[in-house]
């Protein structure tokens, strides 16, 4: 897949070595780009009749795997999608967890809203035996990385349970390219364009 409708496809990519590649921050935003709302997770262990006690965690999308994702640069106006394949994904959740970036959490990518007490519960690229414990995500594709995280603050969990925050949505940078077999004949813009990304999705 080299375009879609004549945008062309990109493939994101890091360095593993590069402090600055990778996600950096993971958002609660109302409309993620990942297409997908979390949900939250009812607690198990203390029911009483019909009484469920909520553990405060949420559980949603961080990255799609070869999931494409529109992009329109706002100086240029040059329209692009950019994916990132499974492997990629593994890349960027090790670098995730190596760098300690736990409780990184912004509200609507506004970092100026760093709420406290928020922080990360689990991590695992999803597998076809995750999708039977949650049908939610039943369409999400194999390889895409799941998160969880544990919301203490009671501002933040009131506004997830009104549905004001709906999903995840991270800041990642990293390389754009096209196919190997096309990187000879990208112009000088797409080669200015395919360098470096930094993009919230």
């Amino acid at each position: 897949m080299n375009n879609i409708h004549g945008i062309p496809v990109y493939d994101l990519t890091i360095d593993m070595l590069n402090d600055e590649y990778g996600v950096s921050v993971i958002s609660l935003v109302e409309n993620p780009a990942v297409e997908k709302a979390f949900i939250t997770l009812p607690d198990q262990s203390h029911i009483r009749l019909s009484v469920v006690d909520d553990r405060k965690i949420i559980t949603g999308v961080a990255l799609r795997a070869d999931y494409p994702i529109y992009r329109k640069d706002p100086v240029t106006g040059k329209e692009y999608f950019f994916r990132i394949s499974a492997e990629q994904i593994e890349r960027i959740m090790q670098k995730f967890m190596a760098e300690k970036r736990l409780d990184m959490v912004n509200i609507e990518h506004d970092p100026r809203m760093t709420p406290k007490d928020i922080f990360l519960w689990e991590s695992y690229q999803l597998t076809d035996k995750h999708k039977i414990g949650y049908p939610e995500f039943a369409d999400i594709e194999t390889g895409s990385w799941m998160v969880s995280y544990k919301v203490d603050n009671n501002t933040v969990w009131k506004a997830i349970k009104s549905g004001r925050l709906r999903g995840f949505s991270a800041e990642i940078f990293g390389n754009l390219n096209e196919n190997k077999e096309k990187q000879a004949n990208l112009s000088a813009e797409d080669r200015a364009l395919a360098l470096y990304l930094l993009t919230i999705i």
